[in-house]
């Protein structure tokens, strides 16, 4: 199973997402943690929304295991002492929320795995203009566009059998709506700290595309799983 490392303090328990009218706001079960802006610009289902994700920089590391279960334990540390203060500005940065871990894929093929893994904590916005170097040579600074997501949300500890089925889960309610997406492409969000009341907040996001059929994205390929040639997701 794959273990959930918390925030650096605790956050609040899971709220359910509104389905107001599109709206630009730091959601309900954010609160105490910062986090990059989100417009929730409509719902397709009570658990299904399209999101937008401002830009914004992170601090991130890349894992060295082709395996999604020992993920976090590799990244978790180094970042979370980057935030306590191993940075070149000794500033005890503040928590923030989602904690997201994600594959990166830039070619088909690789030597030692056909995917890599990636976590990154997003940088407060005090922060954002200048974030202080990290100490720790692995961790690096990361910046992002703006995105659109479609976004699911769930309860269950995301395990890599359980981080599939939801990926499938929304996948297939995307294709049955000829809704386009970039197939393969998601990151998991996680919101709590695991000694916090049940439920816990999941999500599960994949990329919206403007036109379907398209496997690769602008950059760097986020691929949490790698795809057969008939585009079936492989397990790791």
């Amino acid at each position: 199973m794959q273990k959930i490392h918390p925030p650096l303090r605790p956050s609040p328990q899971a709220g359910h997402q509104s389905s107001a009218p599109p709206h630009s706001k730091v959601p309900s079960y954010a609160t105490g943690n910062e986090c990059p802006t989100y417009t929730e610009r409509s719902s397709l289902s009570d658990r299904i929304v399209i999101r937008e994700v401002s830009a914004g920089v992170s601090a991130a590391t890349r894992s060295t295991t082709c395996n999604m279960s020992a993920v976090m334990d590799e990244t978790y540390t180094s970042l979370r002492n980057c935030f306590l203060g191993s940075n070149s500005e000794r500033l005890r940065i503040p928590t923030t929320v989602p904690i997201l871990q994600l594959g990166v894929r830039p070619e088909r093929v690789s030597a030692r795995c056909n995917f890599t893994y990636q976590t990154s904590f997003y940088i407060p916005e005090r922060y954002q203009k200048a974030p202080p170097t990290p100490d720790d040579e692995t961790v690096f600074i990361s910046s992002a566009d703006a995105m659109s997501y479609y976004v699911l949300t769930f309860e269950e500890s995301p395990t890599p059998n359980i981080a599939f089925s939801k990926y499938t889960e929304l996948a297939t309610f995307l294709r049955e709506r000829d809704l386009c997406f970039f197939p393969g492409n998601f990151q998991l969000a996680f919101y709590d700290a695991p000694w916090r009341p049940l439920p816990h907040r999941y999500e599960v996001w994949i990329p919206l595309a403007k036109t379907c059929g398209n496997d690769v994205m602008n950059g760097s390929i986020e691929m949490l799983y790698p795809l057969t040639e008939d585009e079936n997701l492989i397990m790791p």
